[in-house]
């Protein structure tokens, strides 16, 4: 194709018709920037034009394509048909994708909208408003069930497992709910934290770092703290911790004993001796 004389004479038929560039681009949908290209040698129409363009210059597209008026008074041949043939083609392709197109996007569209329904009904975060222990039948340390969590471990001791309850009532599994990311380890230490300031719960702190144990009617539960960084959890039946005695948090079981011992006022009087203790 020789590009200056397709320009040269698609110039020529533009103004045999009085249209000046802008007029030719508008009718095409174009700007004028394509039509001066096309007639300064540098681009070539596209296919998909051919058509609308020779019927607005009223030549062929042979003529297009040649570039000069043919001496067959317009007469469609081989080349003509071709072009008319793969213009046609081009544009049922072009229908064809976009429409695969279409329904390839609304697709996903569909499977993102229900992957994030699903994730969003099964693996919310859930807001802990209670929580029970399923007992096991063993008062030990399941191994089976511990937890690798890269920085602590998590043990049950004579539990099954963990149930946690949100304000509809509805229950989740600790191990479930932990590694879906549902809950961290903080938000069962803030909710049992709430618990104890609440009164619903009783706490003491041991001075190995800041270990606490929570304690109920219901379960025991060893939060470690320790000063050579364990950060183990310890869920477990009530006098789980009386039990283990010492044998959490990385330390070995203790023989020391506590005692503890009640004392009842009878009565109280005055006196003034000084050196009375």
């Amino acid at each position: 194709m020789n590009l200056d004389k397709i320009g040269n004479f698609i110039a020529e038929k533009r103004k045999e018709k009085r249209m000046t560039q802008e007029d030719l681009a508008n009718r095409l949908g174009v700007n004028n920037r394509t039509i001066s290209r096309w007639e300064n040698g540098k681009n070539m129409p596209d296919v998909s034009l051919y058509r609308l363009l020779c019927e607005l210059l009223d030549i062929s597209i042979e003529e297009l394509v040649n570039g000069e008026e043919n001496d067959k008074n317009g007469k469609i041949e081989g080349v003509e048909k071709a072009i008319i043939t793969t213009v046609d083609s081009s544009e049922k392709r072009n229908k064809k994708m976009k429409k695969s197109l279409f329904f390839i996007i609304l697709a996903l569209l569909i499977t993102i909208i229900l992957c994030l329904n699903f994730y969003i009904k099964n693996y919310h975060k859930i807001d802990i408003y209670n929580m029970a222990i399923v007992k096991g039948e063993e008062k030990l340390i399941y191994d089976t069930q511990t937890l690798n969590m890269g920085k602590y471990n998590v043990y049950f001791y004579g539990v099954e497992s963990l149930q946690l309850i949100d304000f509809k009532n509805n229950f989740y599994d600790f191990n479930i709910a932990l590694r879906n990311n549902q809950i961290k380890i903080d938000d069962i230490k803030n909710y049992l934290d709430e618990q104890v300031e609440t009164g619903n719960q009783e706490a003491f702190s041991l001075l190995d770092g800041g270990t606490k144990i929570y304690k109920n009617q219901k379960y025991e539960i060893i939060a470690c703290n320790t000063i050579d960084n364990n950060r183990d959890i310890y869920i477990g039946i009530p006098n789980m911790v009386r039990n283990l005695n010492g044998n959490y948090c990385g330390q070995e079981k203790s023989d020391v004993c506590y005692f503890s011992r009640d004392f009842h006022v009878i009565s109280v009087s005055e006196n003034d001796d000084k050196e009375f203790v």
